[in-house]
């Protein structure tokens, strides 16, 4: 097993796929971090290497992007969590730097033939319709990031050997067996309980409230009842969604088009081969095994015959093209046969030795125009709409510039002055629904950054759309006096003394459970609600069948003894312990499996965590800590 786990971490297609997974985020993660930005102030050095305020602060916006509830005015935690995400995020860069700086030393640096066939098999760079490279989307991808080739190409290198050198710092990490059967035992662990619950909502003798009760219940809570702020905005908003129904595509720029791409919609040749597998040092064995195959026999009948004991596996491999296969040499010689039924000299790989034999060649078709005609006019309309999109708001940031409003700008142009109701933070509505803008969320993240009055600037979102806003009215939170809310208060308070009822209900419950009385008799007495035995798992996979809260008291409890808890809407959940069942690991295996191939993950998290801090230790780091604050505490 040790082995097993071993291999499956150092496997070399894994790091692969692993690379393929990390390198696909570089089109659209960070980027912007090594983009030369101009003479910023330099706010963190490691080694060789700075990062300037505004590279930081672009990491940190993107961050934030993530959790919009953190740059809501009225959230009390902004400040202290803000504070933790700038934090995290200095740490991360500079544990990047560090990485950096090790693999500069050890003087790893990709091949730029292994960049060009990473590149190639990036997903984000292939053609929707035939799924090979495509250099214009590549292109088009990277130049959207404000990347040149050479740029992107230079990123993609220092990425790899990043990677390639964390990798190496945790590969040798294995969690042991014994620690995982430890911890299969512990989470795996089954408790077995008779539930009763008390409803909020089914305790009917609660007197109304007083004017007096109201008051003061009011007077202590009154965040249960206090408004957020809420804005009014007026938006112009356009998109290329707006322009595309306008734009025809003359027959001939679509034949052009097909044309001038006409590579991305031939279909290479595919193959299908038998394919047998041998250890390294079996060549007599695969020797044999092509002589059998060049006198008539099968690949299959020819393993029956001379290998049947084990030793060789069988793995078809199903219609590929050259590019789809690897290793190059073995993609060389399956490609090098000339007829169905030929088959290769051994070929050897970091997997052992290979033997293919063909069974279908699917010729190289190209694709008519016809079947591809829709495609190629959806996708020229959407590039012309973009282009026309850049020359549209190109005017709308020049009518606005020239001092114009945004009605008079909207009446100019001819679009659609949209005004909102009033607007909490997290871009609900007070009354009613929400506009249906493109971008939303980032509308309001706009208008809640904005004065009263104030006009922003026009801005590209994230969907390629672009908006203005102007605030037109702030209303800041309030305590609505108690007349006007009468009726919640009067609501709340009645829940909360049903609450309280429930909760001296479920005392009186665990106290007779507690004394071996019986379930159906105790839900009786307190007006509840007795249900079958549940079973509960320690490591929290079928947590959903009770409340959290009583879930978390369950696993403190002995066999006999009950417990109880509440529920979000304020009734009772109560629970008795009738039995706990352990884990056997050895009816176990796979689960025992992933438990340490878990631990073994963090494991490998925590040697390149310690690494990490140990090259601080030979890179020397400076960081600029007021600007840091500045980061931390905007305002």
């Amino acid at each position: 097993m040790l082995q097993a786990i071993r291999g499956t971490v150092g496997s070399w297609i894994v790091k692969i796929l692993f690379a393929f997974l990390i390198l696909s985020f570089a089109v659209w993660g960070i980027g912007d971090m090594f983009r030369d930005r101009g003479p910023d102030t330099t706010i963190i050095e490691v080694a060789d290497t700075t990062i300037t305020f505004q590279e930081l602060e672009t990491v940190l916006l993107r961050q934030l992007d993530r959790r919009p509830e953190l740059l809501a005015p009225d959230n009390v935690l902004e400040a202290a969590q803000r504070r933790f995400i700038v934090a995290a995020t200095v740490q991360q860069v500079v544990n990047d730097a560090l990485i950096d700086a090790e693999a500069a030393s050890l003087g790893f640096v990709p091949s730029d033939a292994v960049m060009a066939e990473l590149v190639r098999q990036l997903p984000a760079f292939r053609d929707d319709v035939t799924g090979r490279f495509d250099r214009n989307r590549f292109l088009a991808r990277i130049g959207q990031q404000g990347l040149t080739e050479q740029g992107y190409i230079a990123q993609l290198r220092g990425n790899i050997a990043r990677q390639t050198v964390r990798n190496a710092a945790g590969l040798g990490a294995i969690a042991p067996e014994f620690l995982a059967d430890r911890l299969l035992r512990h989470r795996g662990e089954v408790r077995t309980v008779e539930t009763i619950v008390i409803a909020r909502d089914g305790i009917a003798d609660v007197a109304d409230p007083t004017g007096d009760d109201l008051a003061a219940f009011l007077d202590d809570h009154p965040d249960q009842f206090r408004t957020p702020e809420y804005r009014v905005f007026s938006v112009i908003s356009v998109s290329a969604d707006d322009l595309i129904d306008d734009i025809a595509v003359p027959e001939a720029d679509l034949r052009a088009a097909y044309e001038m791409r006409l590579g991305t919609f031939q279909e290479p040749e595919q193959r299908r081969f038998d394919h047998a597998l041998l250890a390294a040092d079996d060549r007599e064995t695969a020797d044999a095994l092509a002589a059998a195959v060049r006198d008539g026999a099968t690949l299959e009948d020819a393993v029956d015959s001379i290998a049947p004991d084990g030793g060789v596996t069988l793995v078809p491999i199903d219609l590929s093209t050259r590019e789809d296969m690897i290793p190059d040499a073995l993609a060389d010689a399956a490609f090098a046969l000339a007829d169905v039924g030929d088959v290769t000299d051994p070929v050897e790989s970091q997997l052992g030795l290979h033997l293919l034999m063909l069974t279908e060649i699917a010729p190289e078709q190209t694709i008519p125009f016809a079947e591809v005609r829709d495609e190629i006019e959806i996708r020229l309309r959407r590039e012309r709409a973009v282009d026309g999109l850049y020359d549209f708001t190109a005017d709308l940031d020049d009518a606005l510039a020239a001092g114009g409003t945004l009605e008079e700008v909207s009446g100019q142009l001819g679009l659609t002055l949209t005004g909102t109701p009033p607007i909490a933070a997290d871009g609900s509505a007070a009354d009613g629904d929400a506009p249906a803008l493109p971008a939303w969320a980032e509308v309001v993240r706009e208008g809640f950054g904005l004065d009263a009055g104030e006009t922003g600037f026009l801005i590209e979102s994230d969907d390629d759309s672009y908006f203005v806003l102007r605030v037109d009215d702030i209303r800041p939170p309030r305590l609505p006096p108690l007349e006007e809310i009468r009726d919640d208060v009067a609501q709340a308070w009645i829940e909360a003394r049903q609450a309280e009822a429930a909760a001296a209900l479920a005392e009186e419950a665990v106290a007779r459970l507690a004394e071996g009385t019986d379930l159906q008799a105790v839900a009786a007495s307190v007006g509840g609600t007795a249900a079958d035995a549940v079973e509960l798992r320690r490591d929290g996979s079928n947590r959903g069948s009770l409340p959290v809260g009583i879930v978390n008291e369950v696993f403190d409890l002995r066999v006999g003894e009950a417990a109880a808890a509440p529920t979000l809407d304020g009734s009772q959940a109560i629970a008795r312990l009738t039995a706990i069942a352990g884990v056997d690991p050895a009816d176990a295996a796979d689960r025992i499996d992933a438990v340490r191939l878990r631990e073994t993950n963090n494991m490998t998290q925590e040697i390149i965590d310690q690494f990490t801090a140990a090259l601080r230790q030979r890179f020397p780091v400076e960081i600029d800590d007021e600007a840091i604050a500045d980061l931390a505490d905007p305002s």
